[in-house]
């Protein structure tokens, strides 16, 4: 199965379990992922684990927060549910986890799910951000905005994105060429609008 429409919300996975159906009626699971799809999962992924490393948070936070991420953002891309930001909490990890919804999915997509893992594993061990870079200049620059927006409105701290730009900027070059390139775009057209503004304020 190359594509999976996303037919049914965790939400009402959650609320078959509370009341003690069998959810498994309702979940449908690819054993596969077409490659191009599995790259754009993966660099979502560390897209946000780089937040993560802009922050010096805990350990054992980052290694919790990572593991409650790969469930709902790696292993659910494999079936038919859809995961909302307020979906991904530790109660409904635990929940989940505790009545086997995460077993069962993986037990149908294990072979591909574990080179997706290998991949990660191997590229985010270098800990090197160029990496990231590649990975980010990798999609187009409307997949980049698109991310970058979206996380902004998730985190609602835009200041995480500030740094994790800066530190982009810092390991690679070229990224900072581009992240340079940006800023001058944007203070342009936040002076035009002033103009333009003041403009309208003298008629």
């Amino acid at each position: 199965m190359s594509f999976m429409d996303k037919n049914i919300k965790l939400k009402e996975i959650i609320s078959d379990i509370n009341s003690e159906k069998d959810f498994a009626q309702k979940i449908k699971v690819r054993n596969y992922i077409p490659i191009l799809e599995k790259g754009n999962i993966s660099r979502a992924y560390m897209f946000k684990a780089a937040l993560m490393e802009s922050e010096f948070i805990d350990p054992i936070l980052k290694a919790t927060e990572m593991e409650v991420m790969w469930k709902f953002d790696i292993l659910f891309a494999y079936t038919n549910i859809e995961v909302e930001d307020d979906d991904k909490t530790f109660d409904n990890y635990d929940l989940l986890t505790s009545y086997g919804v995460f077993d069962y999915i993986r037990k149908r997509c294990d072979w591909d799910l574990n080179k997706m893992s290998d991949f990660l594993k191997s590229v985010m061990g270098i800990n090197d951000m160029t990496i990231v870079t590649q990975i980010l200049k990798a999609a187009s620059g409307e997949e980049v905005k698109e991310a970058i927006k979206e996380f902004t409105e998730t985190l609602k701290d835009k200041s995480l994105v500030d740094k994790l730009s800066t530190m982009l900027a810092f390991n690679d070059p070229i990224m900072k060429d581009v992240i340079e390139e940006e800023k001058a775009k944007a203070l342009k057209k936040k002076m035009s609008e002033k103009v333009q503004a003041d403009v309208e304020t003298k008629k």
